[in-house]
């Protein structure tokens, strides 16, 4: 039986024990390096927020999301990161 250690309950996303078995240095550089396109799209977000335009702000966090990488407000600010593996 595999077992599971859950990231974020209720999200779905979750990481394996096994796969904590990686190597680290690979797992960090692809956690560090946010394409650029990624960040200005969640630039354009964050104005968009401070703008109260929601809908506009909804869809380009649906954009993000569609390439792999999850957006969290904090404030008026954003934390980004790339999705490690989907349950």
């Amino acid at each position: 039986m595999k077992k599971q250690l859950k990231i974020q309950e209720g999200r779905g996303y979750c990481i394996s024990l096994n796969s904590l078995r990686r190597d680290w240095k690979k797992l960090l550089k692809e956690i560090k390096e946010i394409p650029e396109q990624i960040l200005a799209k969640a630039d354009l977000r964050k104005k968009f927020r401070m703008e109260k335009k929601y809908k506009e702000a909804d869809e380009i966090r649906e954009e993000i999301q569609k390439q792999g990488y999850i957006i969290e407000d904090v404030g008026y600010d954003y934390i980004i990161y790339k999705r490690l593996i989907s349950c």
